[in-house]
């Protein structure tokens, strides 16, 4: 762009050069026709017809010669600057109209890298707000891991003093042996990443809503009630420090303190806790810690 003001600014220059030379010319050919006339054009005719003296004729013609020789050739520098005039008229539109154009390629590129930095602008802020509601989100989590947590423990701790009235073996002998407790399709399996720094501990298994959800081994329940991100939950203790959980619940068919048998009803599968889809969700822990439930199911 600076180079091609800098080419019109010197072509200009060049066209007010060679206007000046056309009107210096032009200014001397008007003199010289002014100066003819007044002294009349017939001159020359006059003074053959007069027969002056040879000397005198002599010097009038050498003298006309030249004055005309000097007028042709000022006219053929007139004509030379004039065409070179045109030329760079011609030559300096040109180059206008180059500015031109790149002057609006400019704006047109100076428009678009507005509106990007305004598309950049709204999708920081955007961004900045996907990313405050996903800490948000995590710290929900978070809040209702811990929530879990705690709850399963202070469940170990009392589960103790809950009256038994048949004898729980826990789930050591049935390793790879135990029932699914509803029949579907796993979506999020255990360990999977669920956000930064949070992994599944359990298994999401996505079912019909209404499904039957059974206890996969007997045991006695020791929690039935909601919990915050995981909806209405049951958790029975099979003993030797094993507990089974199921979330999620669309409702709840045991309470706590009673004893349920492998593959009896204790709930039916729903979307509580804020799920889209019906589905269920399922652990199975070990004195508190969560271990893969496909490694303890019947391989379907």
């Amino acid at each position: 762009m600076t180079e091609n003001r800098q080419q019109q600014q010197i072509l200009e220059e060049e066209q007010n050069r060679l206007s000046k030379q056309r009107r210096q010319l032009s200014a001397i050919l008007a003199k010289q026709l002014q100066s003819a006339y007044i002294n009349g054009a017939h001159d020359y005719s006059k003074m053959l017809l007069n027969q002056e003296n040879a000397s005198t004729l002599e010097r009038m013609i050498v003298y006309y010669e030249y004055l005309n020789n000097a007028r042709t050739s000022q006219l053929d520098a007139l004509k030379e600057i004039v065409a070179k005039i045109d030329q760079n008229k011609t030559r300096l539109l040109q180059k206008q109209s180059q500015l031109a154009d790149l002057s609006n390629e400019q704006q047109r590129r100076l428009d678009g890298l507005k509106v990007a930095q305004a598309e950049q602008v709204e999708k920081s802020k955007a961004l900045q707000s996907t990313l405050n509601a996903t800490k948000t989100a995590i710290a929900y989590l978070r809040d209702n891991e811990k929530t879990l947590r705690d709850t399963l423990a202070q469940l170990q701790t009392v589960k103790a003093q809950t009256a038994q009235s048949q004898e729980m073996v826990g789930l050591n002998n049935a390793k790879g042996k135990l029932p699914w407790p509803v029949t579907g399709r796993i979506g999020n399996r255990f360990g999977a990443k669920k956000h930064t720094g949070l992994n599944w501990n359990g298994v999401l298994i996505q079912a019909n809503e209404g499904s039957n959800v059974t206890s996969i081994r007997q045991g006695q329940v020791v929690f039935a009630d909601w919990l915050n991100g995981y909806g209405w939950v049951i958790v029975v203790d099979h003993g030797e420090g094993f507990m089974s959980l199921y979330g999620h619940a669309q409702t709840l068919l045991r309470d706590v303190g009673d004893l349920v048998q492998s593959g009896e009803p204790i709930a039916k599968v729903g979307q509580s806790g804020g799920q889209q889809n019906p589905g269920l969700y399922f652990e199975i822990r070990h004195k508190g810690r969560a271990v893969n439930p496909i490694e303890w199911c019947r391989k379907s």
